[in-house]
């Protein structure tokens, strides 16, 4: 029964720090105290991590997050929020 969960969890907790792409779910591509660029993973809810990651970003200066550009970094589309 353990030798089973492990089979079934060890993959599972590889893919937690994976990058974009293979697992991951965003990745920081840029950040300073004006704006933050990341790339995502659509299907892994990267969207929304990506903005939780800006508003903890933007946070440490008092500022909050605002969505300006979205590109694409590869096949992984990117969106740049400044911090307002």
């Amino acid at each position: 029964m353990r030798l089973l969960l492990i089979i079934l969890v060890l993959p599972l907790s590889a893919c937690a720090n994976a990058p974009v792409g293979w697992g991951g779910s965003h990745d920081i591509v840029l950040a300073n105290e004006k704006a933050i660029t990341i790339a995502y993973d659509p299907i892994m809810g990267g969207y929304s991590k990506a903005m939780q990651a800006a508003t903890e970003h933007c946070g440490e200066y008092d500022k909050s997050p605002v969505p300006t550009v979205s590109g694409k970094r590869g096949p992984m589309p990117t969106q740049t929020y400044e911090c307002r």
